[in-house]
């Protein structure tokens, strides 16, 4: 379970719909193309704008997927703040990636 070190006071700023089921805390979902209170979309390199964004929401946890890191918008993003010292990696838990696709005839 993602939140096992997640209090109550926490919220967690998560782009990858599938670990939400995994969240027992408050949780904002950011989706590049149908979220704009925190930019994620493609023309958003302004990380500054997005830490802002972040802080506004009361986000204290940024869950990031080593996965694919460097691609898209919010691997974009989150490395920044990264590099800026404004994130750090705190633990890393498995949470399998669950994707079904419909059989097409």
């Amino acid at each position: 379970m993602i939140s096992y070190r997640l209090g109550t006071d926490d919220r967690v700023l998560e782009s990858d719909r599938d670990q939400l089921y995994y969240l027992n805390v408050p949780y904002f979902y950011v989706h590049a193309s149908f979220e704009n209170v925190v930019n994620v979309g493609i023309d958003n390199r302004d990380i500054s704008m997005f830490e802002s964004q972040i802080e506004t929401q009361g986000v204290n946890h940024v869950l990031t997927a080593e996965r694919n890191p460097g691609s898209g918008e919010f691997s974009y993003l989150t490395q920044g703040l990264r590099d800026a010292g404004c994130l750090r990696k705190v633990g890393q838990v498995d949470a399998p990636s669950v994707r079904r696709n419909i059989d097409q005839p």
